[in-house]
């Protein structure tokens, strides 16, 4: 196995990311399959350090993986990411060993939408019949009607991401 710093990568006819590596200077300038698991698809940008392995054909080396530089995971856990070209994090998918998924970060909560749209419905009924005892309506009224609650949470479900 050896290392390179990427240069850059482009797909090929049959779609397969084929990257540029500069090894031991500009003279040494290869080009190598990105080889990944089965349904991941991702793009190295520049400047990564890759690691290029040798396959049994003459002549046709492979990018097996690259040195990292964004690891924060603790044993049993996952964490997808992308990065802008200049390697700064832009979006996370991220598995912990708690249960937890954190999806582009931890500073907000994700919700049930069934379960809150029950309790927000119970809350808006419990709203629009709620009387006051020993005041009455009309001419000697010492208020006024209620107006019933419209309120309406639909805005708030994403239909992109669901749960069980």
């Amino acid at each position: 196995m050896k290392t390179g710093k990427v240069d850059s990568g482009t797909f090929n006819a049959a779609k397969n990311l084929i990257v540029k590596i500069l090894r031991l200077g500009a003279n040494d300038v290869q080009t190598s399959k990105q080889i990944s698991p089965y349904g991941l698809d991702s793009n190295t940008i520049k400047d990564m350090v890759a690691i290029q392995g040798e396959t049994s054909i003459k002549g046709e080396n492979v990018i097996v993986g690259y040195i990292g530089k964004q690891h924060i995971t603790e044993s049993g856990e996952i964490r997808l990411y992308s990065t802008d070209d200049q390697g700064v994090l832009k979006s996370t998918i991220y598995l912990k060993k708690d249960e937890t998924l954190e999806l582009m970060g931890d500073s907000n909560w994700a919700v049930k939408f069934n379960e809150l749209e029950t309790a927000f419905n119970e809350l808006k009924s419990k709203f629009n019949t709620h009387v006051h005892i020993g005041v009455t309506t009309g001419a000697s009224s010492s208020g006024t009607t209620p107006t019933p609650s419209v309120a309406d949470i639909s805005a708030a479900k994403n239909d992109k991401i669901k749960t069980n």
